[in-house]
């Protein structure tokens, strides 16, 4: 009897975990990502020393905590859109992101530098493999540190070509004001 009670049990489990699975939403209710091209970038540098990054507002962060924020401007093909900008798919895609150091990062990285590698990318909804064809915001923490000092960074996006041009890539860039990292 007792295992009678127990597979009862264990078969209503499994049959509610199927069931609760198996719903999925309506086909209407999915809109079609809109097609986008990247027209520019923008940059945050935030202080990750808190409960939840910070913008840095005085051009100061701890070495330690330093985390940028890379967010890549689109625009509409279709003018006539005004939806969400997470829901855009990019009509050229990123193809790569380089973090350019302005002045001399350490021994290993003097100005010039790509220290792309150095950073990580935290909070993203996908892993950063090249090409991205949807557009999403790039939140890199740095994972070493120079020592005390003064800094620049120049981020650079670029866009690969579409399916139907003939031109090469295109490249936008942003630089970070000077920051000292202490």
């Amino acid at each position: 009897m007792r295992s009678i009670i127990f597979s009862f049990s264990g078969m209503l489990c499994c049959f509610l975990v199927l069931l609760l699975t198996a719903m999925t939403c309506d086909e209407e209710e999915l809109l079609p990502p809109i097609l986008a091209d990247v027209v520019g970038v923008r940059l945050v540098s935030l202080d990750n020393s808190g409960h939840v990054p910070e913008p840095v507002t005085d051009d100061r962060c701890p070495k330690e905590a330093y985390m940028m924020k890379v967010m890549p401007d689109v625009k509409a093909v279709a003018e006539e859109t005004s939806e969400a900008a997470w829901r855009y798919r990019l009509n050229r895609p990123i193809t790569a992101i380089r973090i350019v150091t302005l002045t001399d990062f350490n021994e290993e990285y003097p100005a010039g530098s790509d220290i792309y590698p150095l950073f990580y990318s935290s909070y993203s909804p996908v892993p950063v493999d090249f090409p991205i064809d949807y557009l999403h915001d790039f939140e890199l923490v740095l994972l070493t540190y120079p020592k005390a000092g003064t800094y620049r960074f120049r981020v650079e996006l670029e866009v690969g070509k579409g399916e139907d041009e003939e031109n090469g890539a295109q490249v936008f860039t942003a630089e970070t004001p000077s920051l000292d990292f202490y």
